[in-house]
């Protein structure tokens, strides 16, 4: 049944509205069809079992609940300003658009065709819920837990607020961070086939999944961008890339959890390159106590002929641990680790760690 209190409510003149509720239960599918140009607004609720826009312009101004939709490529949706929908399924081959603090809620598996766009929302991709993308998805902000999937088809996805992410990017496909935006990969999985362009803030932490492979990597101007790792599982192929480029201007950062340190005096190999295009010495900065034993200002992150990613961890010459001593038994013993090259394994190395983190926490004197 649909229940509208219109004669026909699906088929639509140049402009008409509805006030009310406009329902489609289940096992029911409601088309939308109408000539270009023409639009129906529906002011009250609107819910659905299958939705099909065929043609026109469908206005949602208190949100929408539907279990399958389909937007044609010469139709639209639009969902008002401070409105949800929630969207188990869908096929978008059209335009799919929310006012300002609109969210979308993707419940099991949208597609995004190849002439298809989504636009003004907040994005939520359920727990083990699939986004198919072959057009655009211009989000505001972004969520999506360890279980769901962005399957790429030559698509874009564009982020112009907040973002977390933590599933898996399959297929192919380009992420664009916006200038002023800020994107975070928890620990997320990519394909080979993916490119990353970041104007913004972006973190990609990799503490649990320990690396990260792209097609392209590409860092604006005024981008600041985190490598997070774990330090007890060392920082030895943390990327892998088709092709670097990073804009002169750029931040970039290497971060550290975990309570091993990393051995200054030797070189780290953190990734590999086909293309690079930017500075011969690449500008990092270094963040994180598992450094504690690097010089951070004369250390050098350079590309090899063969494309590998190199550190070349320079030890400092002030050792932090005597900073704290205050008597001479102390100061043998902040001699006696800062000459062991970290990580020592064993007693030295649990010692060492447990100086650092006290320092770290302000703990001065108990160091």
């Amino acid at each position: 049944a649909i229940e509208t209190g219109l004669t026909d409510p699906s088929t639509m003149g140049a402009a008409n509205v509805l006030a009310g509720n406009l329902t489609a239960e289940e096992g029911s599918t409601l088309t939308i069809t109408g000539t270009e140009g023409s639009s129906l607004t529906v002011g009250g609720a609107l819910s659905a079992d299958t939705l099909v826009v065929e043609a026109g312009t469908l206005k949602a101004q208190s949100g929408a609940t539907v279990a399958d939709l389909s937007i044609a490529d010469a139709a639209a949706m639009e969902v008002a300003a401070g409105q949800t929908i929630d969207l188990t399924r869908g096929a978008i081959d059209g335009t799919l658009s929310g006012g300002e603090d609109s969210v979308l809620n993707i419940g099991s598996e949208v597609s995004v065709g190849a002439d298809g766009s989504v636009a003004g929302f907040d994005v939520e991709i359920a727990e083990n819920a699939k986004l198919a993308l072959a057009g655009m998805l211009a989000a505001n902000d972004l969520k999506g837990g360890s279980s769901a999937e962005i399957v790429g088809d030559g698509g874009t996805l564009s982020l112009a607020g907040t973002g977390s992410y933590a599933g898996t990017l399959s297929g192919s496909g380009t992420m664009e961070v916006l200038s002023g935006s800020s994107m975070s990969l928890n620990n997320a999985t990519a394909s080979s086939d993916w490119s990353i362009y970041n104007e913004g803030s972006m973190l990609i932490d990799l503490t649990e999944s320990g690396s990260l492979t792209l097609s392209r990597l590409s860092l604006g101007a005024e981008s600041d961008t985190t490598v997070r790792l774990n330090s007890d599982n060392g920082m030895e192929g943390l990327l892998t890339l088709g092709d670097l480029i990073i804009e002169e201007g750029a931040d970039i950062t290497m971060a550290s959890t975990g309570a091993g340190q990393l051995a200054a005096g030797r070189q780290y190999t953190i990734g590999t390159v086909g293309g690079y295009e930017g500075a011969d010495e690449l500008k990092l900065s270094f963040s994180g106590t598992a450094f504690s034993q690097w010089d951070k200002v004369n250390t050098k992150v350079f590309i090899d002929e063969n494309g590998n990613i190199i550190i070349d961890a320079v030890k400092a010459g002030t050792n932090p641990l005597a900073e704290t001593a205050n008597h001479a038994n102390a100061k043998a013993g902040a001699a006696l680790l800062w000459d062991a090259e970290a990580p020592v394994g064993g007693e030295l190395e649990a010692a060492y760690n447990a100086v650092n983190d006290m320092i770290a926490d302000g703990k001065t004197a108990a160091a």
